[in-house]
């Protein structure tokens, strides 16, 4: 077993606290971030320069920013008053949560990881809904992400596949 072997494990070893976290009671703990931070960073730099790594991270963190920047001007006008999302629609913890994976995935594979999990999470939560009538309506959105990141590194290390460019295969 090789080192990015034993990192792999370790990486899905703290998304499953994070998933157990986030169902369990929507909170994120710091040290799961910093834990996930040094997986991310860790595991690109096996198989990327310092300046892939970063250029993907400043990259992917724009994106994740433009993308909250343009959700808080749409609920904002929406709702006719200044919305900031992170104060009524979305946790700091899920928002900390994207970071550390922008140093993970090319852009591409960001974008399409992001978009994708997204999706998943919100569908599997309303089907979650139709069966179960409970008053918590709050997403774990990181947890969800975190069973799709596993599923995903599961595959990588099935079919040796980089998780960096996963998702530019298809």
């Amino acid at each position: 077993m090789a080192i990015a072997d034993f990192m792999l494990v370790g990486g899905i070893f703290v998304l499953l606290v994070i998933l157990y976290d986030d169902f369990r009671s929507r909170t994120i703990h710091l040290f799961s971030l910093l834990g996930l931070t040094i997986f991310c960073v860790s595991y690109g730099k096996m198989q990327l320069s310092w300046s892939e790594i970063l250029w993907n991270g400043a990259f992917n963190i724009g994106f994740v920013v433009f993308q909250l920047v343009l959700v808080s001007i749409w609920l904002s006008l929406r709702n006719r008053r200044l919305i900031w999302i992170v104060d009524e629609f979305l946790g700091l913890g899920d928002i900390l949560f994207f970071i550390p994976l922008c140093f993970l995935f090319s852009p591409f594979s960001y974008i399409i990881f992001y978009t994708g999990s997204l999706g998943i999470v919100l569908a599997g939560f309303l089907i979650y809904r139709l069966f179960n009538i409970s008053k918590n309506t709050t997403i774990p959105l990181a947890g969800g992400m975190s069973a799709c990141l596993i599923i995903s590194f599961l595959y990588c290390y099935t079919f040796s596949i980089s998780p960096i460019y996963l998702f530019e295969l298809f």
